[in-house]
């Protein structure tokens, strides 16, 4: 469990984290919330999760950092931590020291629920990527 004045931040501003393999800003970012011992939700976007991160988030870009309702695009330390900060995480962790955080979730594409159109169970018109790009922007 965490202390109390932590689980009331964890409350009030959830902070998730939107990541994907081999992005260095992503692992940055991580490394600075881990550091700071601010408990985080993280989404791994598969590459075929790019549809749901432009749904979930209005973006394809990575990482994104989200405090509460505020989104945070890239990784930019400063902004980071006044945003955490403004969001009264301590400055340095006061998590105990049996604090696990929770699994890295996969985040892929959606299937259509059953009984939707073949419209909409149709894949989107692929966008144009550059060759040997994964589709994500960092």
């Amino acid at each position: 469990t965490l202390p109390f004045a932590l689980r009331q931040q964890v409350q009030r501003y959830p902070v998730t984290l939107y990541t994907a393999p081999g992005c260095a800003p992503c692992d940055l970012g991580r490394l600075a919330l881990q550091q700071r011992g601010v408990p985080f939700r993280e989404w791994h976007v598969e590459p075929d999760g790019g549809a749901e991160l432009q749904r979930r988030e209005g973006t394809t870009s990575l990482p994104v950092l989200r405090v509460g309702r505020q989104q945070l695009l890239g990784f930019e330390a400063t902004e980071w931590r006044r945003t955490l900060d403004a969001a009264g995480y301590p400055a340095s962790s006061a998590l105990p020291p049996s604090w696990q955080p929770p699994a890295v979730e996969a985040l892929k594409a959606q299937e259509a629920p059953a009984g939707a159109s073949a419209a909409a169970r149709a894949p989107a018109a692929p966008q144009p990527v550059a060759p040997g790009a994964s589709g994500f922007r960092f």
